[in-house]
């Protein structure tokens, strides 16, 4: 075995046959080699069997019988018998039995090229690539892949990729996916992708997942959607989501949905939402509410509505809420209730109300005073509560209750003693 490091040798006149050599920064010329490793060498009127060559200029040669080759430039030259060319570029050349290019390479081959080699592929080779290949490539070397080299893969290559694979793309990778290759991603796939990775997904991008694909989302990945991206999901895919990711979602992403997105979400959706997220909804979103959406909210959801909110239901969708719903008023929402709001309520939830309720919303109206507000308490007992009639109430709640003066209070009670 012969080793040629940083060597120049001139064979011009020697004829010398070279056997089981390595070289590496070397010329050589007019030599004939056997079994040799070339790398980043210049080659000049050789003939070589079965060599492989890096990153190598090799001029007027013959080169044959099982050649590797990669980064290489061949000018003039006759290669022949099973040859493996990577980036390689061949002019005036004759090239016959069995040339490959990557796609010829084993697993174990293209494993065993470095991240720059692979960076230098080009996208007809990455495209060449078959599923066996694409699925050994390492983490290291998914990574190295262009953002061209990725937008290269088709779409079943890229349902090829595995887990780990998936997970080891970068954010700029992750966005220049074309909306085909977006699509292409299975569920598992989906799952996989990096949450700062997920964050790079273009409007366009998000747009163009399925309503399975987003159905995969983890919780972490839900909660780690931009306002963007929250915004720019379509409207059936919204209603793929599970009561699981609703719950994930963050009070700013539910306070930037839509009002088209509000209102396609289902009941069972809307009553998975978390009561600190409900209180994100703004006037706007609360008011796009469809009645069976209100209907669905649960006892906690309702009593966590502010008052804004309350106020800002449509009478129409406040008609739907059940006597289960309005007992779970508090006082404060009660007295939020606008005047329309209360002469829309139907005789059914005007029963519901509770003496509890009236007279927390006295004591709430008339806090003017505390001993004004003691004294009518004592005086307007639960029973005497109870025997108000259902068509009375509205008036109690937009005219008695919104006085101001106590002295009007002191009048009643006085007169009643």
């Amino acid at each position: 075995m012969i080793n040629f490091n940083n060597s120049t040798v001139n064979l011009a006149n020697i004829n010398q046959n070279l056997n089981q050599a390595t070289f590496r920064d070397f010329s050589l010329n007019s030599g004939f080699i056997c079994s040799a490793s070339f790398l980043d060498n210049s080659i000049n009127y050789c003939c070589v069997n079965n060599s492989d060559f890096v990153n190598n200029s090799i001029n007027t040669g013959i080169i044959k019988f099982n050649s590797y080759f990669f980064n290489d430039s061949i000018n003039s030259g006759c290669v022949r018998c099973t040859g493996f060319f990577l980036g390689s570029s061949i002019n005036l050349g004759y090239v016959g039995v069995s040339i490959y290019g990557v796609n010829g390479l084993t697993s174990e081959q293209l494993l065993d090229l470095t991240t720059d080699q692979i960076a230098s592929l080009s996208t007809s080779e990455i495209l060449n690539l078959n599923t066996d290949q694409v699925q050994a490539l390492s983490s290291t070397q998914i990574t190295a892949l262009t953002s061209e080299q990725v937008q290269a893969l088709n779409s079943i290559q890229i349902i090829s990729l595995n887990s780990n694979q998936i997970a080891a793309l970068t954010s700029t990778q992750v966005a220049s996916l074309t909306s085909q290759q977006v699509q292409a991603l299975t569920s598992t796939q989906i799952a996989s992708i990096e949450t700062s990775d997920l964050q790079a997904l273009t409007s366009e991008q998000v747009q163009a997942l399925t309503s399975t694909q987003v159905a995969s989302l983890t919780s972490q990945q839900v909660q780690a959607l931009t306002s963007a991206q929250i915004a720019s999901i379509e409207i059936g895919d919204l209603q793929a989501l599970t009561s699981q990711q609703v719950q994930a979602l963050t009070s700013a992403q539910v306070a930037v949905l839509t009002t088209e997105q509000v209102q396609a979400l289902t009941s069972a959706q809307i009553a998975s939402i978390e009561t600190g997220d409900l209180q994100a909804l703004t006037s706007e979103q609360v008011v796009s509410l469809t009645s069976t959406q209100v209907a669905s909210l649960t006892s906690q959801q309702v009593q966590a509505l502010t008052s804004t909110q309350i106020a800002s239901i449509e009478t129409s969708d406040l008609q739907a809420l059940t006597s289960e719903q309005v007992v779970s008023l508090t006082s404060t929402q009660v007295a939020a209730l606008t005047s329309q709001q209360v002469a829309s309520l139907t005789s059914e939830q005007l029963n519901a109300i509770t003496a509890k309720q009236i007279q927390d919303l006295f004591a709430l109206k008339l806090n003017d005073s505390s001993l004004v507000v003691e004294d009518y308490s004592n005086e307007f007992e639960s029973d005497s509560i109870l025997k108000i009639r259902t068509d009375s109430i509205p008036f109690l709640i937009n005219n008695v209750l919104n006085i101001n003066d106590p002295s009007y209070l002191r009048f009643e009670t006085d007169e009643e003693n």
